[in-house]
């Protein structure tokens, strides 16, 4: 399925300014074909979490920011996690991106979209680190909920992707990791968890925010 933010820009739209659920549906709904026929091949998008977020507020009436708030941050203790589907919603304490302006000094670079599912999400360190245990504990969803989501996708022709269900799959220093990256403005949130040879958690896990001019990869292979 198509990616609904590169739709954007093909169509004109500046993902700069306010962009809706409604927006993105229209996009989407607007295709006439795939990328690839379903199996054959692999690519992120954005487009398929964001209907995920119309298929939660379909089924269970409420709008994914208020079913997360009452079925995962809440049970987890994460009192400062939300999704903003408001872009002039004030939340305390957020911490606003920026950019280098062009003639000195910096300008606010924030993104306005108010489309869920594929990002949104307003969180603090303390907070990922309640989500985090949640991989090990179950706590929400259950351990084999947490096992399903590791399971990485497998194409027709018998091949594995690294990619699950949401999370990417894969190797550092002989470590297996479980890692995905994300951007909204200015803002980078990387997340990258390791175990070590005996399949128990390790020590390393890695949350970071920061301007796009800062290689992340280089910084997590830092650590």
């Amino acid at each position: 399925m198509r990616d609904y933010v590169s739709l954007f820009l093909l169509s004109g739209i500046n993902i700069d300014n306010v962009t809706t659920d409604s927006d993105a549906f229209g996009v989407i709904a607007r295709q006439k074909a795939l990328n690839f026929s379903p199996g054959s091949d692999w690519q992120y998008s954005n487009s398929g979490y964001f209907l995920l977020s119309l298929v939660v507020k379909q089924v269970s009436g409420k709008s994914l920011k208020d079913f997360a708030a009452e079925n995962i941050f809440q049970p987890l203790g994460m009192a400062h996690s939300q999704y903003r589907n408001d872009h002039t919603s004030l939340i305390p304490h957020r911490a606003m991106a920026y950019d280098p302006g062009e003639n000195g000094g910096y300008k606010l670079s924030v993104s306005y979209a108010e489309e869920t599912g594929d990002g949104m999400v307003q969180t603090s360190i303390e907070d990922l680190q309640k989500w985090d245990e949640n991989f090990y504990s179950g706590r929400v969803g259950g351990k084999n909920f947490v096992v399903n989501m590791e399971q990485q996708a497998k194409l027709i022709d018998g091949r594995t992707v690294d990619y699950a269900k949401g999370l990417d799959i894969g190797e550092y220093r002989g470590l297996r990791t479980v890692s995905h990256s994300g951007g909204s403005g200015e803002v980078r949130s990387p997340y990258l968890f390791g175990w070590n040879t005996r399949g128990m958690p390790g020590s390393l896990a890695v949350y970071m925010s920061e301007l796009r001019r800062i290689s992340r990869m280089n910084l997590g292979d830092g650590v």
